[in-house]
């Protein structure tokens, strides 16, 4: 609860009567990155039930954060920590407008004990 609700603003997309999917169906927390002169530059995390995976829920809720990030006078968002191996969000980020500019190589300890890359994504807000 903290790390989703502390210092952000949380957004959450809730289904009240949906057959075979009701409750929450995904949220995201919208962030600065940086605090004092960079806090113009936003983080997002994201969450998408199981049972609305592969139904556009990602995309509505990105789309949202993107504009809702604009509204608030963030000039860009970027991602820390894309795991390289997220191909679906990957592409939805690639989709949405979001740049790679880097690899944080083996940042991310996956269940197995291996490694798997990060990818670093970037997005302005200064473009229509």
């Amino acid at each position: 609860m903290d790390y989703w609700f502390r210092g952000k603003s949380t957004v959450a997309a809730y289904v009240p009567d949906r057959a075979h999917a009701t409750g929450m169906a995904g949220a995201f927390y919208l962030k600065p990155n940086w605090p004092g002169r960079a806090r113009q530059v936003a983080n997002a995390g994201f969450i998408v039930s199981p049972d609305w995976r592969n139904k556009g829920m990602g995309w509505l809720l990105g789309a949202t954060m993107l504009a809702y990030a604009k509204q608030l006078g963030y000039r860009s968002v970027i991602f820390n920590l894309v795991f390289s191996e997220n191909v679906t969000a990957r592409h939805l980020w690639d989709k949405l407008g979001f740049k790679e500019l880097g690899v944080i190589p083996g940042a991310v300890r996956k269940n197995d004990g291996t490694y798997q890359d990060s990818i670093i994504m970037f997005r302005s807000l200064l473009e229509t």
